[in-house]
């Protein structure tokens, strides 16, 4: 598989009320923005990751924009869960915890 297009999306068809239903493959710059706007949630234009990243993400229907402000979809997000964001932001957060408990016991 090609490397630019490694990451799996659902977007949502608008005609079809909203049910998840085109398969999209993302390129690495989209995969990178899916990722930084889930982690970090509504992001500054000038600090997103990858400005073309965003405008195939906005294009798919996966993040909108507004006032210099870009934040995932819903759909967006039901991607990155779908694909386990969710549990990789867990995990950062529990070896986060580890690590300044560590710290402080040291």
């Amino acid at each position: 598989m090609d490397q630019e297009q490694n990451t799996c999306a659902m977007a949502t068809d608008a005609s079809a009320a909203r049910t998840p239903s085109l398969i999209v493959e993302l390129n690495d710059r989209a995969a990178d923005v899916l990722r930084q706007l889930f982690f970090r949630g509504p992001t500054w234009d000038g600090d997103v990751s990858s400005k073309s990243g965003r405008d195939d993400l906005i294009r798919y229907g996966l993040a909108t924009a507004h006032e210099g402000y870009q934040q995932l979809t819903l759909s967006g997000l039901k991607v990155a869960l779908a694909n386990g964001l969710d549990r990789a932001k867990e995990r950062k957060e529990r070896e986060l915890s580890a690590a300044l408990a560590a710290y402080r016991s040291a």
